[in-house]
């Protein structure tokens, strides 16, 4: 799937932490190890990753070799990872942790420190000719629901971002999103098929270090969830010195539109360019991007659907065809996943979508065409019969800060990270007054850090 000939002696992945330079070539020569594993047939392949050199080697080899890979959270609990190793059975894993895998040899492996185990069972689970990648849904850990993408998905949508990115061999993105997330893998993707190039670090967007990576490495672009850009902002990103910075890409849910308009302001001065872009782990990553020159005018919209893709609305089955509709977002294109896996046997499905995917979003679009995300349809609550869009809560409250809400038939609660009992008083207050309900109706509980997903999400699970 990767054409490493095409770029033998340009550098491929680069070590920030340790200052090493892998080349298309030498990745080629790195990644074909797997065939020294002397793997008999086309396997199921698990690596537990981190944004590691090694690891990008591990999974080059194994997509080019034509296995079907699982990329998974190296930080993922030690049950979970036993909880899937069980129930999906595969043939090796690749595991950077002392972790001992029940059933699985321990064997020599051409990446250390990534570390190979086979299974010692020989029985071999049908795999669907189509079949090449796995992921979890929106970097979730310990939910054995698996999405199915085909390698189709995966080069089709890589294309269409390679398209509108305008993504060439000159370009070199920072890695600070986890590449078991299809946002972060899709950065991993696009660069790689363009001869690219991509620099690791362990460090944050947080970290001294991390900028000094960038800055030595003369890194071209940097792609964020909305959590990424809030720290940014924090600690001041426009007094930073980028000369080499091209764009900036966010996607992973809403960002605040006073941010968005920040950042593209920030960096339409110095002529580059700020992406607000939209996707779903089911549809390979991508699938509506804001071209910069509806920017700031259009600061709420998630924009177009992406090169060789169909949004539309859909009210009970009835496409809207009118602007401001609302209805559920629909999306057509060969980036849709397969569809998902719950067990070893979902693995020989076949294409169950079809190139059609609801979104569970709601949204509309405008009379220029561009398209806008409403609310979720698992986020709208009827509390006291009233419908409430529990994302709008969390827009409206945003003035207090980081908050997060849940709900029952009769309780809304608000998590606000790092508040006061002062500032929790005021939240409350001010949804009284917004939904005219009685104050018992909700509560706020101030929280020193929300729980996160490795995505930069907020882990509703945990707070439920």
């Amino acid at each position: 799937m990767f054409p490493l000939e095409q770029f033998v002696n340009s550098p491929a992945l680069i070590d920030g932490d340790e200052e090493r330079v892998v080349t298309y070539g030498e990745l080629k020569s790195s990644s074909e190890n797997m065939r020294s594993l002397a793997i008999p047939h086309r396997s199921l392949i698990f690596i537990f990753c981190s944004n590691r050199i090694e690891e990008v080697i591990t999974y080059v080899g194994a997509i080019n070799a034509g296995h079907v890979v699982c990329l998974l959270d190296s930080n993922m609990h030690e049950a979970f990872k036993q909880q899937l190793g069980e129930l999906y059975s595969p043939q090796y894993i690749f595991d950077s942790s002392d972790t001992p895998w029940k059933g699985y040899d321990k064997i020599d492996s051409p990446w250390e420190p990534v570390k190979a185990y086979k299974n010692r069972s020989q029985a071999i689970p049908k795999l669907h000719a189509k079949l090449q990648l796995l992921l979890t849904t929106s970097g979730t850990t310990g939910n054995p629901k698996l999405i199915r993408l085909s390698r189709n998905n995966i080069l089709s949508n890589a294309k269409s971002i390679i398209e509108y990115l305008k993504i060439d061999s000159s370009e070199r993105a920072i890695a600070t999103l986890p590449f078991h997330y299809s946002y972060g893998l899709s950065v991993l993707n696009t660069h790689l098929l363009a001869g690219a190039s991509i620099v690791v670090t362990q460090s944050s967007v947080a970290q001294k270090p991390l900028w000094e990576i960038f800055q030595r490495y003369e890194c071209t672009s940097l792609a964020g969830v909305p959590y990424t850009y809030k720290i940014m902002d924090r600690l001041g990103f426009d007094q930073l010195s980028l000369p080499s910075l091209r764009t900036l890409t966010q996607a992973g849910g809403r960002l605040d539109s006073s941010l968005v308009v920040k950042f593209h302001k920030l960096m339409h001065s110095k002529g580059k360019s700020f992406f607000v872009m939209y996707g779903q782990t089911e549809a390979t990553a991508r699938i509506a991007y804001l071209p910069p020159k509806y920017l700031p005018e259009k600061s709420e919209a998630i924009g177009i659907a992406i090169p060789n893709g169909k949004l539309k609305i859909y009210n009970d089955n009835k496409e809207m065809t009118s602007s401001f509709e609302e209805g559920e977002l629909v999306y057509e294109g060969p980036n849709v996943m397969l569809g998902y896996a719950a067990s070893i046997e979902d693995l020989n499905k076949d294409d169950e979508l079809h190139g059609v995917l609801r979104t569970g979003d709601l949204g509309y679009f405008d009379d220029a065409g561009i398209f806008f995300v409403s609310g979720r349809l698992k986020r709208i609550s009827k509390v006291y019969g009233l419908r409430i869009n529990l994302d709008d809560i969390e827009k409206e409250l945003s003035r207090y800060g980081i908050v997060a809400v849940t709900t029952t038939d009769t309780l809304i609660t608000i998590y606000l990270e790092g508040g006061t009992l002062e500032d929790c008083d005021r939240c409350v207050q001010h949804l009284v007054e917004v939904y005219e309900l009685h104050p018992s109706t909700f509560r706020c509980l101030s929280i020193p850090k929300l729980p996160r997903l490795s995505s930069g999400k907020i882990d509703y699970q945990q707070l439920i």
